[in-house]
């Protein structure tokens, strides 16, 4: 029997929606999903990661206590969330998390304890391919360019799997870091070095390129550039889009890369974050962090979630999905309509908890370029099959892995790979099949393997694996992290996804299939029937870009966090409420929305553009209304013509200070001395002329 280990279960992957945006009319019927993250438990529908805990402690609870209380309970510290908020520990092998949990929140030194929760993700200008924007016209996007077709300032953060900044449709509107530029180290003082596009939270490193291409999707309906003779355009023609990675190539988010993401976007100042994600975990540390002062100035636009296991849309009320469902005056909560300006079947809905909706149906926007580092359909004949896999290992006289006249495709294309050909495989069985050759992933990054497989197995018993090598001899990885058990069907094949990130940028790449059953003979099967295999990795973009077709209020979402950038640039002073309000009360009221959504509405930017004045750039006047001197000590009384103003102040070449009237310097050297007061009123206009008093200390 084999060694016990997390695996998937196929009846899961077949029901769960496990990604929020699919693919448009995706290849012979098949379903494009995957399975959850490494080691993903679940206990109560939620999920979360095995073996780590989520940890803040209350203020004033010093290191040594903290240790003190970390120790006790056989944990470790891994990471320190951005922010130094909350800490992402690691218990001991085989500890529960949720008995952590519990214990860690007895303690009366500790503020929030939590598991570390996944979420899954939730894709008339000259553009060429303009014309497949259904969703645009729908929301009064032309009528909105007559007043602004963006703002190169607007930063938005996209917190998802990583964007292709390359691509030939998004590269002019990525965001760079001013404070950060490449090779001259942590110039910021983040601890993130060369943070230039953003950070990859995933990998921990500074290229948060999209191995997935749904987070590349969601950018590109923000702010694809306009009128580039070329794709696509999005709601901005023009605006700052920042690289947050949070979620792998399997469309997986795990709660510490969220909260560093958000914690960064804020840190950084981005006026907008698109979230396109969601989950069954309420998360304390992660609705702190949207309600902290330093988010205070950024609104929060997160999809409202595609339905169950059914795919039908849920009730938010009932059925919570966060972040969406968090309480805050800082969030909107995007459901999806379709080209026909109605709610599509699979989104989320709820009066109390989904704020508007946008389009989300057949959304036409920028993916990465993948390219394959390997490919086989096995449909040729066994001599010439046998040239390319073998090196079969397994228990004498038990089937092994070869060539079978088996597939979903039709003659003469009708050939898979199987672990026992033309027969049920058997129990206690342990047999392997690898590629002859090596493949290379050279220069490559954001790997991952597809493949289609008819399966019927002993679900729980009998598992078969994906493994890859740098070399023949091993060692294995399985990227299958334990394996696939159930049953597809008689002659159902469905396609697979299995992450191989830890093999980007390799020389050599080796594939291998894996069969394992236990001594149970009574549920054995014909086992798994391998299709076309493709491994592939994020390439050098097309001349002309990539672009595809995904559903989703994934693709909702980066609608309305468009049009919030959109209304920023028409007004960046706007506080977070008023840009909220804006939004949400110049909405359309279309069909079957009404009781479904909060507003009713879906979301019109050109009338959120009209609800919003432009900024207000008259600059505040400073007056200097008394000066006293004695001895070494000098005392400037100052006001402004603007109520509620703030003052900088600077003495001779020093720099400009926060400073309140009166202002009082001390201990001045002889000589001459020359004060300077500046005025900042309530929207950041600054005095550009100074109030000056020069005089002479004797």
């Amino acid at each position: 029997m084999p060694t016990p280990r997390p695996h998937h279960a196929l009846v899961a992957l077949v029901a769960a929606c496990l990604f929020a945006a699919t693919l448009a009319g995706g290849a012979a019927g098949g379903i494009r999903a995957s399975g959850p993250p490494v080691g993903v438990e679940r206990a109560g529908g939620v999920e979360f990661v095995p073996g780590e805990v989520l940890v803040a402690f209350r203020p004033g609870v010093g290191a040594a206590a903290r240790a003190r209380t970390l120790h006790a309970r056989g944990a470790r510290v891994t990471e320190r969330l951005v922010g130094g908020r909350a800490t992402r520990v690691a218990l001991r092998s085989g500890a529960s998390v949720l008995a952590a949990v519990a214990a860690l929140r007895r303690d009366p030194s500790v503020l929030y304890a939590e598991p570390n929760y996944v979420y899954h993700a939730l894709a008339v200008p000259n553009d060429t391919l303009y014309g497949t924007l259904y969703g645009l016209p729908l929301i009064s996007a032309p009528a909105a360019w007559d007043v602004t077709t963006g703002r190169q300032q607007t930063l938005v953060a996209v917190v998802d799997t990583g964007v292709a900044y390359d691509h030939p449709d998004l590269a002019a509107n990525m965001w760079a870091n001013p404070k950060d530029p490449a090779g001259g180290g942590d110039q910021d003082h983040n601890g993130l070095v060369d943070d230039v596009r953003g950070w990859d939270f995933v990998h921990g490193d500074n290229k948060p390129l999209d191995g997935n291409e749904h987070g590349s999707h969601v950018a590109g309906t923000i702010a694809a550039r306009g009128n580039n003779a070329l794709g696509i355009t999005g709601v901005n023609w023009q605006a700052s889009i920042m690289a947050l990675r949070a979620g792998d190539t399997l469309g997986s988010f795990p709660n510490s890369a969220i909260i560093n993401s958000f914690a960064y976007a804020c840190s950084k100042k981005a006026r907008v974050v698109n979230g396109s994600f969601g989950g069954s975990g309420f998360s304390s540390l992660t609705q702190s962090v949207i309600t902290s002062s330093a988010c205070s100035k950024t609104l929060f636009v997160f999809a409202a979630g595609n339905g169950g296991d059914d795919g039908v849309g849920d009730n938010n009320d009932i059925f919570p999905t966060y972040p969406c469902n968090y309480p805050s005056t800082r969030i909107i909560c995007v459901a999806a309509t379709d080209q026909t300006d109605t709610l599509t079947s699979f989104s989320n809905f709820g009066v109390g908890s989904v704020d508007i909706a946008a389009p989300g149906a057949d959304v036409n926007s920028t993916i990465p370029t993948f390219v394959s580092a390997a490919t086989d359909g096995f449909d040729d004949t066994p001599t010439l099959f046998s040239t390319r896999w073998g090196a079969q290992t397994g228990p004498g006289g038990h089937p092994v892995w070869g060539h079978e006249s088996f597939s979903f495709n039709a003659p003469p294309f009708d050939f898979s790979l199987s672990d026992s050909p033309g027969a049920n495989y058997v129990a206690n069985t342990n047999t392997t099949i690898r590629s002859l050759a090596a493949f290379s992933t050279a220069g490559r990054s954001g790997c991952s393997l597809d493949y289609w497989m008819n399966l019927a197995t002993q679900i729980g018993h009998d598992f078969v694996s994906i493994e890859l090598a740098t070399s023949s001899s091993g060692p294995w990885t399985d990227i299958s992290l334990g394996g696939w058990s159930g049953n597809t069907g008689a002659s159902s094949f469905f396609l697979f996804t299995e992450d191989a990130e830890a093999f980007d940028n390799k020389a050599t790449v080796y594939i291998r299939f894996h069969m394992q059953s236990d001594a149970d003979p009574t549920g054995t099967g014909t086992g798994a029937r391998i299709e076309d295999i493709v491994l592939k990795c994020v390439g050098p973009p097309a001349a002309g870009g990539s672009y595809t077709q995904l559903d989703g209020t994934s693709m909702a979402s980066p609608h309305v966090a468009g049009v919030a950038a959109l209304v920023l640039s028409k007004n960046w002073q706007l506080s977070t409420a008023q840009l909220r309000t804006a939004i949400l009360s110049s909405g359309d009221a279309v069909g079957g929305l009404a009781g479904k959504v909060a507003t009713g509405d879906r979301v019109n930017v050109a009338a959120a553009l009209a609800a919003v004045g432009p900024p207000d750039l008259t600059r505040p006047n400073t007056t200097i209304t008394s000066f006293s001197r004695t001895g070494a000590r000098a005392t400037i009384r100052f006001r402004s013509n603007e109520a509620g103003s703030t003052f900088q102040c600077k003495l001779d070449g020093g720099a400009w200070k926060a400073c309140s009237s009166p202002k009082t310097y001390r201990n001045l050297k002889k000589g001459r001395h020359t004060i300077r007061v500046r005025a900042i009123d309530k929207v950041g206009n600054v005095d550009a002329s100074p109030a000056v008093k020069t005089f002479r200390v004797r």
